[in-house]
């Protein structure tokens, strides 16, 4: 855990990386971001991605479209 401390993380911010596993990882992925893209079907994850009430989860599929949809989608987060 010293390897990700730096400048103000604080080791409260770092509790879901405890579980030393990609899930962890992931959660604190989600924690701190504005929003989550799922781009692809991952069933150990699909749980994680439905807890999220307070972040916006969108689902992209690997499309001729993707592209598009991705700079949408940032777009409207940056408003």
């Amino acid at each position: 855990m010293d390897k990700v401390k730096m400048m103000d993380i604080e080791d409260n911010m770092l509790g879901n990386l405890k579980s030393a596993d990609f899930e962890g990882f992931i959660k604190l992925g989600m924690e701190f971001s504005d929003a989550v893209i799922v781009a692809g079907e991952n069933k150990k994850l699909e749980g994680l991605f439905k807890k999220i009430k307070e972040k916006k989860v969108e689902n992209f599929d690997n499309d001729e479209n993707s592209t598009e949809s991705y700079y949408n989608f940032y777009n409207e987060l940056m408003g």
